[in-house]
């Protein structure tokens, strides 16, 4: 830091033997103005004001005179510039990434003749995450064409783990949406989305008959149809039912390590409140048709419950309503509802 201050043939001319002459050292930055300081500018108008120019007018002051006159920032930097004061330096730990590109020595004309260096920058990928314990959550793919064009996709994964069986296909899978307009000459890997490698526990014996979640599926639908094409139902703290869930990419709510989270799909139980409402709301409530006083949607509806009264959003726009489930005379289930503010019966969903 102090040395590229000063110029090269200064610097050059100050090493010998890997041994800095600190007397020509001390020289050489007695000389350097005082606006090279690496302290506030405020300091440095402070100094100037008085009339001092070089580093070597400051210097020259007693230890307290200086702390006093300028402050205890000025009196440690040259304390630290003359190596009179330790300067620990921070830490630095870059940021960790795999990267690695493959040049052909002939052009790849086809898919499967990619299919060897994906295998080969797969493997040392596996093999680097295995040596720093890391999991990966994306790799980004670029292919370098012969008409400097590039085709770059993503494939992106639920589940932690390192699985090089599992790269491969949702790779390939991604890959076959693509299709080679150019020939190939390079091919690129990269993983920037790290998190720790953790031990998964697993149970002794089999659990026979319990349904069990496989993120790989959901990995190989999303590489087929694309990364927004899988949606859970995310619970929200609201009591308007319209309000109180939302949908989401599966991939925001699988995070690594984190399953205890709020939005791990391990913890979507239904709210005891809501245990009776139906799961398929329709987007927005659609108006029923009263014959008679009958209500009518696409035939005739019986009110076969109690009401559920529902009064909310006092603060912004009340609502208050009285929940009722109606069987059709096909026999289906419908959720309706009765408006007291606008006094109109509406449909808001469907039971499976």
């Amino acid at each position: 830091e102090i040395l590229s201050y000063l110029p090269f043939s200064y610097s050059f001319s100050m090493i010998k033997d890997d041994v800095v002459d600190s007397a020509l050292l001390k020289s050489k930055l007695c000389k350097l103005p005082i606006e090279l300081m690496q302290i506030s500018q405020k300091t440095i108008k402070k100094i100037s004001s008085v009339g001092f120019k070089t580093i070597n007018d400051i210097h020259k002051l007693p230890h307290h005179a200086l702390q006093k006159r300028f402050g205890s920032e000025s009196l440690e930097y040259l304390l630290k510039l003359f190596n009179q004061l330790a300067d620990p330096r921070k830490h630095f730990t870059p940021a960790e990434f795999f990267q690695q590109r493959l040049e052909f020595n002939e052009v790849v004309h086809h898919r499967q003749g990619l299919l060897f260096p994906i295998k080969r920058l797969l493997e040392n990928l596996v093999r680097f995450l295995h040596l720093q314990q890391k999991n990966v959550q994306s790799l980004k793919w670029k292919l370098f064409d012969s008409g400097k064009g590039n085709i770059c996709f993503e494939v992106v994964f639920s589940n932690a783990g390192i699985n090089y069986k599992n790269y491969l296909e949702l790779t390939q899978l991604n890959l076959e949406q693509h299709k080679l307009k150019e020939p190939i000459e390079a091919i690129e890997l990269l993983a920037e989305e790290l998190s720790p490698l953790e031990a998964i526990s697993q149970t002794l014996f089999e659990q026979v008959g319990e349904f069990c979640s496989n993120p790989h599926f959901i990995n190989k639908i999303r590489a087929k149809l694309g990364n927004n094409s899988c949606q859970i139902i995310q619970p929200l703290s609201s009591h308007l039912p319209e309000l109180c869930s939302i949908n989401q990419d599966i991939i925001m709510e699988v995070k690594f390590n984190n399953s205890d989270k709020k939005g791990s799909y391990k913890n979507l139980n239904k709210q005891e409140s809501n245990a009776n409402n139906p799961t398929w709301l329709l987007t927005h409530p659609q108006p029923l048709s009263v014959n008679n006083g009958i209500l009518q949607y696409n035939g005739k509806l019986t009110i076969i419950s109690s009401a559920k009264k529902l009064t909310t959003h006092w603060w912004k726009k009340n609502t208050a309503r009285n929940y009722y489930i109606s069987e059709h005379e096909s026999g289906g289930y419908y959720w309706v509802f009765y408006d007291l503010i606008k006094k109109h019966w509406f449909l808001h969903g469907i039971y499976g």
